[in-house]
């Protein structure tokens, strides 16, 4: 990839973290994490239903973010004042600002 893309691929392979979390933050960034809607593509699976609550298509944005139990998750950890932008923002943009952004999402330190 090229341009900023490949910054961000950059970015993520230099991430100071284990090597299964890069990998895990490339399946997110590329969207091929093996969920529902992925199962229905590859024909493993019939309905793209998220198996949690029952109420969405099984995206990555819906797993991570969307879906009424990570919704409660981040609740309890985002700031008020940061919610409307944390669960407003397209899926990309908010997957970036989530992993190189400190003050998007605070950390356990603050």
């Amino acid at each position: 990839m090229s341009g900023r893309n490949g910054s961000i691929w950059k970015r993520v392979w230099k991430l100071k973290v284990p090597q299964r979390v890069r990998v895990f933050a490339w399946l997110m960034l590329h969207e091929r994490l093996l969920i529902n809607v992925e199962r229905v593509r590859q024909h493993s699976a019939e309905v793209d239903l998220c198996d949690v609550c029952m109420h969405g298509r099984e995206d990555i944005d819906h797993v991570l973010r969307l879906c009424i139990v990570a919704k409660g998750t981040w609740r309890r950890i985002i700031p008020p004042e940061l919610s409307e932008t944390f669960f407003s923002l397209p899926f990309h943009d908010w997957l970036i600002k989530n992993m190189f952004d400190s003050a998007f999402v605070p950390s356990d330190g603050e």
